[in-house]
């Protein structure tokens, strides 16, 4: 058993430092391609996938591949802007 104070395991006693896996940071200093790649958060995905087809657009758009313009009033009409309550739900 080990006495209040102590960690088990992780302590100076057992050879490695205060965090598991210290000493293989400590031994590559300048960091290696697989500690540089580390897993994105859904979120850093999203931003990655929203970044790369606005660029899509801006490149079909200056191309002549894809045209913006106003909507027609039959068009409006058609598809009216979403209600305040609708759009935050979506």
């Amino acid at each position: 058993m080990f006495e209040i104070g102590e960690s088990p395991g992780y302590g100076t006693e057992s050879g490695c430092g205060a965090l598991p896996g210290a000493a293989a940071l400590a031994a590559d200093p300048l960091g290696s391609v697989e500690s540089d790649k580390m897993a994105k958060t859904q979120a850093e995905k999203q931003k990655e996938l929203r970044r790369e087809k606005l660029a899509q657009i801006r490149k079909d758009v200056k191309s002549g591949n894809l045209v913006v313009r106003q909507m027609t009033k039959a068009e409006r009409k058609k598809f009216p802007p979403k209600d305040k309550e609708r759009a935050k739900r979506s």
